[in-house]
């Protein structure tokens, strides 16, 4: 299965130095439930990385790629092998382990808002989305909507198990087969390199300097126009209330400092950026039946409460905020 992880194991196959202290807790996110460890050894700090699954060829490419064009990021450290990552046995589990250079700082809170951080954000997405783009990034698992019996047979197999989101999933069957479908059409059009995940828990912010862009894990392939008006709202809404104008302003700045432009969208667009993160939802409900997710036990709930019908009266107001 792989050999036994520990503070000495992963210093020596990393080259990290000799351990000064055993491992401590660094974060935990909703997608992985082992987490990140922080590791002191004679030749300084470290992350170190776990996941239940190994990483995606397509994603280390791109994080590489990030990091030689000089984007504020950790630093991915290779085994001695020269291997992104590292397999070992913890409980009964296999474990793929990678290491970073340690980012000093406090990552990003929901809701937590400045035309500050939009404005570097939309710089740093605009800075990824022009990275090259290549053909393997575009063959990396291209979107395959699950059509209404698929999803019907998932709620079966939740009611089965008697999973408390059983129900929120059969109630909302046809709203994830509409977003199915937006998702289908989105992988057609125009793609760019890109992170996929620029909310604020995977931003490193500093005392000083320029925030850091952790976690590419899911990095691969995305319409730059969706991504850029998804995030523009996400970045301008506070923990209470709306998006505010003058934060996507910023954001629109701030991307177009980058070199990008960012015409007002149309409303078809609008509905397009609004659709609920499907896959996301699909590969949860997924663990949820498996009993993966063990850290956030609520998180199959939570991410099915956002699946709801879009307003578009409120989508053609947040429309102008762009024009």
């Amino acid at each position: 299965m792989g050999r036994s992880f520990s503070e000495e194991s992963c210093a020596a196959d990393f080259g990290l130095g000799r351990p000064k202290a055993e491992f401590t807790l660094a974060g935990r996110g909703q997608m992985n439930p082992l987490g990140v460890l922080r590791l002191e050894t004679d030749r300084g700090t470290f992350a170190i990385k776990q996941s239940l699954y190994p990483p995606r060829p397509v994603a280390l490419r791109i994080e590489r790629m990030a990091h030689e064009a000089g984007l504020t990021m950790p630093t991915p450290i290779l085994t001695v092998e020269g291997r992104s990552s590292a397999r070992y046995a913890v409980d009964t589990k296999r474990v793929w382990v990678r290491a970073f250079g340690w980012v000093d700082g406090e990552a990003g809170a929901w809701g937590s808002v400045s035309e500050r951080a939009s404005f570097e954000v939309a710089g740093v997405i605009g800075r990824v989305q022009q990275l090259p783009l290549m053909a393997f990034m575009l063959e990396d698992k291209p979107h395959r909507p699950l059509h209404e019996r698929h999803w019907r047979k998932l709620a079966r197999s939740a009611r089965e198990r008697h999973k408390p989101w059983a129900r929120l999933l059969d109630e909302r069957i046809d709203l994830l087969v509409e977003a199915e479908a937006h998702a289908d059409r989105e992988a057609h059009y125009p793609q760019c390199v890109s992170h996929r995940d620029y909310h604020p828990p995977n931003f490193i912010e500093p005392k000083s300097g320029p925030r850091a862009l952790v976690d590419w894990d899911s990095a691969g392939t995305a319409s730059p126009r969706l991504e850029a008006l998804r995030f523009a709202l996400i970045w301008a809404t506070p923990e209470v209330g709306p998006p505010q104008r003058d934060l996507v302003r910023a954001f629109v700045r701030g991307y177009e400092a980058s070199g990008l432009q960012l015409p007002a969208p149309t409303l078809d667009e609008m509905i397009a950026q609004a659709q609920p993160r499907v896959r996301r939802i699909r590969f949860n409900v997924l663990r949820g039946l498996r009993n993966e997710v063990e850290v956030e036990p609520g998180l199959v709930e939570a991410l099915l409460q956002t699946v709801a019908p879009l307003d578009h009266d409120e989508l053609e107001s947040l429309r102008g905020f762009f024009a």
